[in-house]
């Protein structure tokens, strides 16, 4: 199955994140092994040459005009000829390896689940999860803490960490339309309310310890589009 999904990554001028995404992604399952693998650099700037010379194969692309978040996943998924495809960001490290069998698994025994998180159980922003019959997924009617930001109403499961997904989901899917005015978490969660609209769930791997971890805590950068 590996062989039939694409890698699709954005990254944004944090070359050193970025590196170590790819290699602790490629330590558990071997990107030279996935059908391709996309990066998109919303800084044209920085210097990714180390990365590119460790892996020669990896596919790069770059804004043409206005950048942002939203814009770079509408040239990746573009990219996308497989059924599978495998979305990240630049800034995780994936710790555990076979979690791809389990994703593969759950879309295709799940058709109305859209995606299946990585994340460790008790490391989902505090997002609950819920035990159904078929595994666990995440509350459909989770109300996570605000965090001094304003709040974020009902939260629907969708995330863009990184998670296995069906291409034929995404085919038309336009992000940059469905977020307009949108950035960050608001973005998100306004993709995932659409799906939820269309009847879509997210699940999350039976490991409590996850494979995934977030490595960009303080580093945030600002949403281009925004």
């Amino acid at each position: 199955m590996i062989d039939r999904t694409t890698v699709v990554l954005t990254a944004c001028g944090r070359p050193d994140l970025l590196a170590h995404t790819l290699q602790t992604l490629n330590a558990c399952h071997p990107l030279a092994d996935f059908a391709e693998v996309w990066v998109n650099e919303d800084e044209p700037a920085t210097d990714n040459s180390a990365t590119k010379d460790l892996f020669p194969f990896v596919k790069w692309t770059a804004p043409t005009g206005k950048g942002g978040h939203m814009a770079a996943l509408n040239r990746l998924y573009g990219q996308v000829r497989t059924p599978w495809i495998f979305h990240c960001e630049d800034d995780w490290e994936f710790y555990g390896g076979e979690f791809l069998k389990e994703s593969y698994l759950r879309l295709n025994t799940e058709p109305r689940c859209l995606q299946v998180w990585l994340r460790a159980h008790n490391d989902t922003n505090d997002h609950r999860i819920k035990r159904t019959p078929t595994g666990l997924i995440m509350a459909l009617d989770g109300h996570p803490p605000a965090r001094g930001r304003p709040p974020r109403h009902i939260w629907r499961g969708f995330s863009l960490n990184p998670g296995l997904r069906r291409a034929k989901e995404f085919a038309t899917f336009d992000f940059v339309k469905s977020t307009v005015g949108l950035t960050g978490w608001r973005a998100e969660q306004r993709i995932g309310e659409l799906f939820y609209q269309r009847g879509y769930h997210a699940a999350i791997t039976s490991n409590p310890l996850g494979y995934v971890r977030h490595t960009g805590d303080g580093r945030h950068k600002e949403d281009q589009a925004s």
